[in-house]
């Protein structure tokens, strides 16, 4: 699987099968989307490669977090589409959150097909008003623990 920002500038491939897929409602996915949600899928860390652009990625360190724990959200300084999310605590520091929406694939993408459903919907008390909790989803009031 391979994904890339809005520019093209940054390239990656992801070398496993993502182990959780998710919505995350809170306040500071909601701004650095500039959308209601964020939909990332979770890797091991060492999934992610970039094939191009590793160079330019900015990193912009998100201690502001309602979770408390800092996040390190890497973007494109060109095109400003995240590509990654990090922290460096346990047990999340294993694994890479990667931003559904810059995966490649079109129709094809993991995201795309019909019957795609999240694993789980996070900080759910922060969930825009026009929409609801998707049945059959796992709602989660702040985040995994």
């Amino acid at each position: 699987m391979s994904g890339s920002c809005l520019c093209g500038a940054i390239t990656y491939t992801l070398s496993s099968a993502p182990l959780k897929r998710f919505i995350c409602h809170c306040p500071n996915c909601q701004k650095a989307s500039g959308s209601a949600f964020m939909t990332n899928f979770w890797y091991p860390k060492d999934a992610q490669t970039f094939t191009s652009g590793a160079n330019i990625l900015k990193t912009y360190v998100d201690t502001t977090t309602k979770s408390g724990t800092p996040l390190h959200r890497s973007f494109c300084p060109h095109c400003g589409s995240p590509v990654r999310l990090t922290t460096a605590f346990a047990p999340l520091s294993t694994f890479v959150a990667v931003p559904a929406g810059t995966l490649d694939g079109g129709k094809e993408s993991e995201m795309r097909r019909a019957g795609w459903q999240p694993d789980a919907e996070y900080f759910i008390e922060d969930r825009a008003g026009c929409l609801g909790a998707l049945e059959g989803v796992a709602q989660v009031e702040g985040r995994e623990k």
